[in-house]
């Protein structure tokens, strides 16, 4: 039997599997492989197959480096978020960042109840305001600005070289960050009640600590009618289309940032581990007129 011969007059044959060519074809998929790993982080790992999948899909994982082209990851950002009304950037917040805001957290908080600044309710969760615009003074909540003492919030809020959030708001146009408020799940807290934040605008939320899904993630329900993110677009109807899910839990590591729809129907779930889970929510909207009065 004569074997067949390429043009080129060799046999023709399968390569082997130790090839040049095979090895980098193998590399390949092997890199693409552990970059769809570190997407499905381990606080996700518990979550349903789909809602993992899901999470892949929505996830940006932002260099560690302090210098970085920061463009591409905004467009990335702002896609998603007219994509799927939600968007998890990774390395968001740096560890020194983290610490900065815990140590400005840990002075302020009061659970006695004395100030407005640490209420801690029946339901074992408790609120510790950082920021405050005009517009969102409420009965319970009576100043306005920056609360004293909260210098190290206002660092990583308003920092000299905006980061991808930052810059993410701005580009939506709708900079105008109406509360800074650290939310506390507390051990054995239970879930919150169904809610939205605003009518049009961004709820941003920097996980202090890792958050899996014993800790009580927020959970964001798509299949409630909301208000698009595209100013010339109405409300979305039935969720966000075939292949997606109903809703998501936002599980994410410390340092890891959610942003999602602020007219997104969600809530804070129960909190079933023995330790705190602090997360600090920023109010991103359209300027409310009401910005320094």
């Amino acid at each position: 039997m004569v074997k067949k011969k390429s043009r080129a007059g060799v046999e023709n044959k399968k390569p082997s599997s130790n090839s040049p060519t095979s090895q980098k074809k193998k590399g390949a998929n092997q890199n693409q492989g552990e970059q769809k790993a570190r997407a499905v982080t381990e606080q996700v790992s518990a979550l349903p197959v789909d809602d993992q999948q899901f999470h892949q899909k929505i996830t940006i994982e932002l260099p560690t480096i302090q210098h970085y082209k920061k463009a591409p990851f905004v467009d990335k950002v702002i896609e998603m978020l007219h994509t799927y009304n939600i968007c998890i950037i990774l390395n968001a917040l740096s560890d020194d960042e983290i610490s900065s805001v815990m140590e400005s957290y840990d002075d302020l908080l009061d659970l006695n109840g004395v100030t407005a600044i640490g209420e801690k309710d029946a339901s074992k969760r408790s609120g510790t305001r950082f920021y405050n615009c005009r517009c969102q003074q409420g009965p319970k909540c009576g100043f306005k600005g920056w609360r004293e003492g909260a210098d190290n919030v206002k660092t990583v809020y308003e920092p000299e070289n905006p980061p991808v959030w930052r810059q993410v708001i701005d580009r939506m146009d709708i900079p105008h960050i109406a509360r800074v408020e650290m939310v506390t799940g507390h051990s054995g807290c239970r879930a919150q009640g169904w809610h939205v934040d605003a009518l049009r605008g961004v709820t941003a939320i920097f996980a202090m600590t890792d958050v899996d899904l014993s800790k009580g993630p927020t959970q964001i329900n798509f299949m409630e009618h909301f208000t698009s993110l595209d100013l010339n677009a109405g409300k979305v109807k039935g969720g966000l289309g075939a292949g997606n899910v109903e809703s998501t839990f936002a599980a994410m590591p410390k340092g890891a940032l959610v942003m999602f729809n602020a007219n997104c129907v969600h809530r804070g779930t129960a909190n079933l581990s023995k330790v705190d889970r602090p997360v600090l929510v920023l109010d991103c909207s359209a300027d409310c007129g009401m910005v320094g009065k």
